[in-house]
């Protein structure tokens, strides 16, 4: 038995597939499955009941799950501390430049930190906390997607901690007719307009503006460009008509570009913002402090 046996156990456990676990360690499902079959062989005991929609696991799997979830947080601690004596604060959280600016200002206090600072979609924070890669992760979620969520991190034993509630709303730059308008967008305004979106696996705008206000429209309008990048964003705003749709949590002394936030009618109140946790671990002072900083910003909008 190895690390890389135990990983490839744990990644299948959390995702209850071998496909969707061999695409998060960039190998093949028949590789997957051969780890899975010999790491079975060693311990002389089926770890998963196969089934043609996916894996679930066996009471052997069940009762060696948190073993090995320990063995590989221990392991990542042991490495760490061989290869570097500062301490590494890693967060990961869902794109934002309010986030990028707290996390700024928190490096500035804390200089004598290593740190890890980590954009990704949903559900690899998810993963990446799951797997002690990380103790918090901040995201934003829909308020159509709260039940697949809980369901998620229940199965994973993890929680979700709401901050706060914010608005959807609409930005354009000055390249865009709406710069210059004060009033609000009403929704049926949104189907007419281009936009760029970030990608995310589980913040699907359109899908949770559709489900809102399914009885106004069919549909918003179609993004023109998805993207991951936060710079690609940018630059499309500032230079071309596309807009972006996103949450608006905290208040324009954290504004870092010319752009016009314009409300929707309809959308209020429609996104929580918070952040994941292991469940029955305590965080440490760095995460602590961390998440004391953002409390304390949204606290200050109130």
């Amino acid at each position: 038995m190895d690390i890389k046996q135990l990983q490839y156990f744990v990644t299948c456990a959390q995702t209850n597939s071998f496909s969707t676990a061999a695409e998060m360690l960039y190998t093949s499902q028949p590789h997957v499955s051969m780890v899975i079959h010999t790491l079975e062989k060693e311990l002389g005991y089926r770890l998963f009941q196969r089934a043609p929609r996916g894996v679930t696991l066996t009471p052997e799997g069940v009762r060696i799950y948190e073993h090995a979830v320990n063995i590989l947080k221990n392991s990542r601690l042991i490495l760490s501390s061989g290869q570097d004596q500062h301490q590494t604060f890693t967060i990961y959280t869902n794109s934002s430049s309010n986030m990028s600016v707290l996390f700024t200002g928190f490096y500035k206090e804390h200089p004598d930190l290593k740190y890890r600072y980590i954009e990704a979609g949903t559900e690899e924070i998810i993963d990446k906390v799951a797997l002690h890669e990380a103790e918090i992760g901040f995201i934003f979620v829909p308020s159509n997607k709260e039940t697949a969520l809980n369901y998620t991190l229940q199965r994973k034993k993890l929680d979700y901690t709401p901050l706060t509630t914010s608005d959807l709303v609409v930005y354009a730059g000055k390249q865009n007719p709406l710069y210059t308008r004060t009033d609000p967008l009403h929704a049926d305004e949104l189907k007419d307009l281009s936009f760029i979106q970030m990608t995310d696996d589980f913040f699907t705008m359109q899908d949770l503006v559709d489900d809102i206000l399914s009885d106004t429209f069919s549909s918003i309008g179609t993004p023109v460009i998805e993207t991951n990048s936060s710079h690609v964003m940018i630059r499309i705003l500032e230079t071309t008509d596309l807009c972006n749709m996103c949450s608006y949590w905290l208040k324009d002394r954290y504004k870092q570009y010319d752009f016009r936030m314009i409300p929707v009618i309809g959308l209020e109140d429609k996104i929580s913002f918070g952040y994941i946790h292991n469940r029955d671990e305590v965080l440490s002072p760095e995460a602590g402090e961390f998440l004391s900083l953002v409390t304390s910003a949204i606290e200050q909008e109130r």
